[in-house]
């Protein structure tokens, strides 16, 4: 979620704080908490990133007491219709030009990843 927020946030430049040829790098930082901002991206895309990316999930925006609510309230999306954006009359920011193909064409191409993930002991989901 967080890169797409950042993607939305200004418009794909994500080479301010890794090369972005290296989505994998750019994950790392963002589970390693470095958060680097370019200087013209505004106080408000900054804040919901930095919500977004905290470090422990119970914190995150969106994640606390007052859920979704919290997200739809913050100021990142101050001029968003939700009821426009429900009822579907919302045009898209940016569209893109699908290519004919097969329906993966249209995706990047990322090298495998053979890591083993972490394993999450928090506890955070005790109580599913």
């Amino acid at each position: 979620m967080f890169t797409s927020r950042w993607q939305q946030g200004h418009g794909n430049d994500v080479s301010y704080c890794v090369d972005v040829s290296e989505p994998q790098k750019i994950y790392s930082k963002i589970l390693d908490g470095e958060l680097k901002f370019p200087p013209y991206l505004s106080e408000a895309a900054k804040s919901i990133i930095s919500k977004l990316c905290r470090l422990r999930p119970g914190q995150r925006l969106g994640n606390t007491k007052n859920g979704i609510k919290d997200v739809r309230h913050h100021r990142w999306y101050s001029s968003m219709n939700w009821h426009k954006l429900r009822m579907g009359q919302l045009d898209a920011p940016t569209v893109r030009l699908v290519r004919k193909g097969p329906c993966y064409i249209n995706f990047d191409k990322f090298p495998q990843d053979y890591s083993q993930a972490e394993e999450e002991l928090s506890g955070w989901d005790r109580d599913f």
